[in-house]
């Protein structure tokens, strides 16, 4: 047993500076590709006009007003998000893999 673990410790490992490139590459790209839809959802995404209730007026300000600001609307209910990030999210999805598959 002492002859056959000397065997496989006197062998020497080459490293291959192009494929450790390649493989650096395609992480990289596979990691920005894993952010685009949220990204894409993000800046093109519906937004809706979400309003708080009246604020008390305070001693200096006698006008009564709302606190407004635009917030993506529920995925669950947003159409673009439907037809357009859900099948880009499907395809990062399969497609990251198959990039990955050595040929």
């Amino acid at each position: 047993m002492h002859t056959h673990m000397k065997k496989y410790s006197e062998k020497e490992q080459r490293f291959n500076a192009r494929a450790a490139g390649v493989s650096t590459t395609l992480i990289m790209i596979s990691l920005a590709s894993s952010f685009i839809p949220s990204i894409f959802y993000k800046i093109y995404g519906s937004y809706e006009l979400v309003c708080t209730e009246d604020v008390p007026p305070t001693e200096s300000a006698a006008v009564d007003f709302k606190y407004c600001n635009y917030q993506l609307m529920n995925p669950e209910s947003d159409p673009f998000y439907h037809n357009s990030v859900l099948p880009l999210m499907i395809f990062t999805t399969v497609t990251l893999p198959i990039v990955r598959l050595p040929f």
